[in-house]
This record gives structure tokens, sequence and C-alpha cells, in this order.
């Protein structure tokens, strides 16, 4: 069964309320035809209703439960607002995974996606695409585009390196928040 069959624009307007500004998810009430006892309902509605909905995951995700099943809640909250099921990747634009604003989704192609990354973990340049090679005893410059690895250059002063890597940057389409500069 697919996601689109499992829920719909209605079903999650029905069940969450979205603020643009502030990212968040919260639960509605709900009524009770929706329970099988009435004291199930005022519990349900008094435990939760206009309470923030999900839980952070272990990629630092917001995630909600919908149905018994998990779904990212930017897929969600896009949903909810285009009244269609995301069908590119979705990109945080800031990086940060979950901040659900409005203003900080959009609709990414894979290569979109990847170009808007952070510095990784072991980056000791603090520019992403820029290393040092300790045999040559220069700062390489390089970016990922047109499908491959491209070397930018070999430079003997790391300004040199981090300047083409970010020329390469507006060359490629690269968002202005990557590298760390």
């Amino acid at each position: 069964m697919s996601v689109m069959t499992v829920i719909t624009p209605e079903n999650v307007n029905e069940i969450f309320s979205y603020n643009e500004e502030t990212g968040i998810l919260t639960w509605k009430e709900r009524p009770s035809s929706w329970f099988s006892k009435r004291c199930s309902c005022l519990t349900w509605n008094a435990r939760y209703a206009g309470r923030e909905t999900g839980t952070i995951g272990r990629h630092g995700y917001s995630k909600v439960m919908i149905k018994g099943r998990s779904y990212m809640a930017h897929r969600v909250i896009w949903l909810m607002k285009t009244g269609e099921w995301p069908v590119m990747d979705m990109d945080h634009i800031n990086r940060i995974r979950n901040d659900n604003r409005w203003e900080n989704l959009r609709l990414a192609t894979r290569s979109e996606n990847g170009r808007n990354r952070g510095i990784n973990k072991n980056n000791k340049s603090g520019v992403t695409g820029v290393y040092y090679h300790r045999n040559r005893e220069v700062s390489v410059s390089h970016i990922r585009a047109l499908g491959r690895q491209i070397t930018l250059g070999y430079y003997k002063d790391k300004f040199e390196a981090i300047c083409a890597r970010k020329s390469a940057e507006n060359k490629y389409g690269y968002s202005a928040v990557v590298g760390g500069l």
C-alpha cells in the first residue's frame, strides 16, 4: 500500500495544526466519534490536544505517528500545505533537520539536497571541499558536480583553495550556506 493511499491532506489537517512560523505540529482535539468510549475521548483530548507532536529520530528529523505508522514531519507538513505528497527529496535550507518552518522547506533533487550538506565531522580545514595534503604540503580544493568529483587545484595558500571552492560553488549552483564560511 503506498503512502498516498494511507494518509490524505484531509487526514493530516484533521489530526494536526501547523504553525508556519515555528514549524511545530500540534495535535488537534479529536471528536468522540473516533473513540469507542466517551471516557477514552476525554482522556486523549486532556492528555494530547494542543500539545506538540512527534519525536526526534536518531538522524535528527522530527517524526510523527499517523494510523500506527511513522512519518517524517516535514513530509507531512508538505502534504498539509500543498495537498500533495512530496515526490522528490525535501531539503531543510538551513540544514537544521528538525526546523520545519515553511520558509525552511523546499523540494530538491538528490544532488541539490547533497549540495546543501554541512561540514563532515572529520573536516579539519573548516571548509567543505578543502583539505591539507601533507605529502605535497598544499591545500587541495575540490567539488562534487556534474556527477563526479572535480579537483579545483593545489594551493600553497589555504585562502586561495577556499576561494577556488567558493567560486566553484557559485558556478555549480550550491546553496549559499554550504561550506562553513
